[in-house]
């Protein structure tokens, strides 16, 4: 089994988790150091902490870990949903990255995650609004 976090609308129970959802096995919280955004157009956006500048705060952003399989099949379904077009394409909204994120248990896990570009942070800075608790469905739910 391969494993995705995800931290906004792809989370169960939200606006785009039943593309995907045939295909999950296991859902785990976990979490990662990050900042995590509202777009204006409603929906989250996540900047991993090692692409932060120095002095930028980051948090632990929460999401769900979720088992997949035919991890083939759902990494098309969401580099579509995504714009996700390849590595370092310019047409990209987010980057699909390796990273390793921690359970709530505090276990190590490989996965696959969708960050937005790191090199339009100002972009966000200015136009999205940040969630400073990293926990965009509480966050959502209590505006």
């Amino acid at each position: 089994m391969r494993y995705v976090f995800v931290y906004g609308t792809l989370r169960p129970g939200e606006m785009y988790h039943h593309l995907i959802g045939r295909y999950v096995r296991d859902v785990k919280p976990a979490f990662i150091r990050g900042k995590l955004y509202q777009l204006p157009e409603g929906y989250p956006a996540l900047v991993l902490a090692k692409d932060l500048p120095g002095g930028m705060d980051s948090v632990d952003v929460r999401g769900e870990l979720l088992g997949v399989d035919e991890q083939d099949k759902v990494l098309a379904i969401l580099d579509e949903l995504e714009d996700y077009y390849g590595p370092n394409d310019p047409r990209n909204l987010y980057e699909r990255k390796s990273v390793t994120v921690l359970t709530r248990s505090g276990i190590p896990k490989e996965c696959y995650i969708y960050v937005f570009v790191p090199g339009k942070l100002q972009w966000l800075e200015q136009n999205a609004m940040p969630i400073p608790r990293g926990d965009w469905v509480t966050w959502r739910r209590n505006r």
